[in-house]
């Protein structure tokens, strides 16, 4: 196989990667607290924190997705 297929390969795996992080991002700042609420389990004492968790999750999503896209940026033809 050519370098050029191989490389290329690597830098889609290592996009891939960080992308699936990006949405276990998403997973865990909006998913997992209101799930929280939703069963009792996570202390509510203030909306504040659930708009919190989930702009933290999202916002980091979006830094992540934004990095893995930066990296298919460097695909050869």
């Amino acid at each position: 196989m050519s370098n050029k297929i191989v490389r290329n390969e690597r830098i889609k795996l290592t996009a891939n990667f960080i992308n699936a992080l990006a949405s276990g991002s998403v997973l865990v700042g909006l998913v997992t607290p209101l799930a929280g609420v939703a069963l009792g389990t996570f202390a509510v004492r203030d909306a504040w924190n659930l708009v919190g968790f989930g702009l933290f999750g999202l916002v980091w999503a979006l830094v992540l997705h934004s990095f893995a896209r930066r990296i298919l940026a460097d695909l050869e033809d």
